[in-house]
């Protein structure tokens, strides 16, 4: 047996607990591979108009779609201009998940862009659900780790946290940023957040945990010595937000070049709250009252939990929700939700288990739903 260190041992839970994290890891994900192959086989693909049939059980066909396409090109040829993907376009999406796949894919070249992401995406996800795990049965014991377990793998959004997509990277640096900022170690945990930040738009959002909370429990310092080691916490937070804009002034020509980006989509002019306005611009959009009423759904539950979470948790959790009404109708609200950690255990830890089981329920159906509208290729998923 491979002995483990005495500090990472610490920070995983017991051998039991790690068990049920491997158990429910993996039957979630063999679940949502047996709804997408019935779904890829037996439902026409919107863009092809046939079915995947013997090609639905590979999973770089059924999977390989969306977002990850883009992120392949980030992968592969950064922001510059190609003949298929101007750079406008992959400037929308933000560098260090494709970055860290590119980094392997030049160190192991002969393995294709779906499976090293795919890789990626499942141990960053392991990695954020074992910490998790550590968290919950510190606090209730080997149950609570099930409770949580269950919150977090039938959220609708949990099959983004196992493909070449961005949401299981930021899991993880939503974990880390959290539990260093409570261990009291502010710079690691600005600069986790600030590589939150350039994992996707909602990363911003976790700016608030180690900023708020250093500023919330350094109040028996002077107002000098506070303000030093603040714009310390702020500066190391900055730095991968800086060298980003960097690159893209390279790249794109612009520092502005991921908002920009947005025009591609039909999203000009983003603003808070702007998918709320577009429920009236565009009442038609079936899309937009499903996903609208998942989102207003959590900001039910953070509302009703709200005093469970640290002040920086709560922030971070209302930032993220805040952040995905920028754009002209609810896209995606199910994914986003899928990085609320904090709300995660919330749900977890609540004595009225009715809730919990509510909220399990309605995750369960509208998984199965945005799953088969994934893997054909239905705008209804985004």
């Amino acid at each position: 047996m491979i002995p483990v260190p005495s500090r990472l041992r610490a920070l995983l839970p017991s051998a039991r607990g790690i068990r049920l994290v491997c158990t429910w890891f993996l039957l979630s994900r063999l679940a949502i591979y047996a709804v997408g192959v019935v779904g890829a086989a037996t439902f026409l693909h919107q863009r092809t108009l046939t079915t995947a049939h013997h090609d639905a059980i590979n999973p770089a066909v059924t999977w390989h779609q969306w977002d990850a396409l883009w992120y392949e090109y980030i992968a592969r040829h950064g922001y510059t201009p190609g003949p298929n993907s101007p750079s406008a376009a992959a400037a929308a999406f933000f560098p260090l998940y494709p970055a860290i796949v590119g980094a392997l894919l030049t160190i192991v070249p002969g393995v294709s862009f779906f499976w090293m992401a795919t890789i990626v995406s499942n141990v960053c996800s392991l990695l954020a659900l074992l910490l998790m795990a550590r968290i919950a049965e510190s606090r209730g014991g080997i149950d609570a780790v099930t409770r949580l377990l269950v919150v977090v793998l039938t959220a609708a959004g949990s099959f983004y946290l196992s493909i070449p997509y961005a949401e299981g990277l930021l899991l993880l640096l939503v974990v880390v940023t959290t539990l260093l900022s409570d261990c009291g170690r502010y710079r690691a945990s600005a600069l986790a957040a600030g590589l939150g930040a350039v994992t996707k738009p909602q990363g911003a959002a976790l700016l608030f945990v180690p900023v708020v909370g250093f500023f919330r429990r350094s109040r028996g310092f002077s107002r000098l010595t506070r303000a030093a080691q603040l714009a310390v916490v702020v500066g190391i937070a900055a730095v991968p937000i800086v060298i980003y804009l960097i690159v893209l002034t390279r790249a794109a020509g612009s520092p502005l070049a991921f908002a920009g980006g947005q025009a591609f989509w039909d999203n000009t002019t983003p603003y808070p709250l702007k998918a709320v306005v577009g429920l009236v611009q565009f009442p038609n959009w079936l899309s937009g009252w499903l996903h609208g009423a998942v989102w207003a759904v959590y900001v039910g539950l953070l509302v009703r939990y709200w005093r469970r979470l640290s002040l920086e948790q709560a922030l971070f959790c209302a930032g993220v929700l805040l952040v995905s009404t920028m754009q002209e109708s609810f896209h995606g609200a199910y994914r986003y939700v899928v990085i609320l950690a904090p709300l995660f255990f919330a749900i977890a830890e609540d004595e009225d288990a009715r809730v919990r089981t509510a909220v399990v329920a309605f995750n369960l159906v509208l998984a199965v739903i945005m799953i088969l509208a994934f893997v054909t290729h239905n705008r209804l998923v985004v």
